[in-house]
């Protein structure tokens, strides 16, 4: 049997059975990853959604995929350059230095 690591703001808390489902936000803390950024890995096509949720519905994904994309090293790295860009573009210009 699997078990997952439930994480609050003070840390690790307690072992579940992982469930067949997650939350955007379990699967969030899980791959390390903020809320916002996992919509839009959704978006890009990164992660799948279970179902088809109304805009104003709870979203999931499925834990296995989950699990092993948090095993996946190549996808961890794409990922993360993904949101490198993404934040990049957002981001305050510096100005450049004499």
């Amino acid at each position: 049997m699997k078990f997952l690591v439930e994480i609050s703001e003070n840390g690790f808390t307690k072992l579940e059975p992982v469930p067949a489902r997650m939350s955007m936000a379990q699967a969030s803390a899980l791959l390390g990853i903020s809320r916002t950024d996992m919509s839009h890995l959704v978006a890009l096509g990164e992660l799948d959604l279970i179902g088809s949720p109304e805009r104003n519905q709870e979203r999931f994904l499925c834990a296995e995929d989950i699990l092993a994309k948090a095993r996946d090293k190549r996808w961890l790295a794409r990922v993360t350059d993904l949101l490198y860009r993404r934040h990049a573009a957002f981001a305050p210009k510096q100005p450049a230095r004499p």
